[in-house]
């Protein structure tokens, strides 16, 4: 069974750039490795720009990407509101959101 997660950066317009993550998001794993790993807007940027994720590791070469890994289509950043993000409807365990400041 996989833990399902959204990794997003805030917006300046309020939106959230966002990507879904597949596997093993507990905030142990997950949380950890985007603090340490992914723990500035440029490496957020370069995360999100590789799309979904089939799962995430501490590098994005060793990361599993939809599109890169699997040549899957569709599988792009989007673009979802506040409540999008934080209501569910994605089937998600939880949100991990960057945000400056």
């Amino acid at each position: 069974m996989s833990t399902a997660a959204y990794i997003a950066t805030a917006l300046p317009n309020g939106t959230f750039r966002v990507v879904y993550s597949n596997f093993d998001n507990y905030p142990e794993r997950t949380g950890r490795l985007l603090q340490t790993a992914y723990n500035s807007q440029a490496a957020v940027n370069a995360l999100l720009d590789m799309g979904n994720i089939s799962s995430l590791e501490a590098s994005l070469e060793a990361s599993k990407f939809y599109t890169r890994d699997y040549r899957r289509n569709n599988e792009d950043a989007v673009l979802l509101s506040r409540k999008a993000l934080f209501t569910n409807d994605g089937g998600v365990d939880s949100a991990y959101v960057f945000e400056t400041g």
